[in-house]
């Protein structure tokens, strides 16, 4: 990743999978966050979406990545940013059983 990054490699770059995922979903979801803390240090775009409408703090929410979660709020990440359907990342903890994001999206909140 830091070959990729010294060479100028767009860091909100959408992958060829089905969901056009970015670097940044894919490190919220699998817990890395001194990687995730690195992209957007590099400018990664805190809020990107998918083809769900899913930004990187609805990809902590369904893993239950609670430090994730947590470093995307201190950032500015919408803890109320809606999805395709209208779900927020509040909802999809929800909805997964994310109990410890749940929390801290609970208190994110108003």
């Amino acid at each position: 990743m830091l070959s990729s990054l010294a060479s100028g490699a767009n860091v909100n770059e959408a992958s060829n999978d089905d969901n056009n995922t970015c670097p940044l979903h894919v490190l919220a979801a699998s817990g890395h966050l001194a990687a995730l803390d690195l992209l957007l240090l590099n400018d990664a775009a805190l809020d990107v979406t998918d083809s769900k409408g899913w930004t990187p703090l609805h990809y902590a929410a369904s893993c239950n990545q609670p430090g994730v979660a947590r470093l995307l709020i201190k950032r500015g990440s919408k803890s109320d940013q809606k999805d395709a359907t209208g779900e927020c990342p509040y909802d999809v903890a929800c909805h997964y059983k994310s109990e410890a994001v749940r929390i801290i999206l609970e208190g994110s909140r108003g």
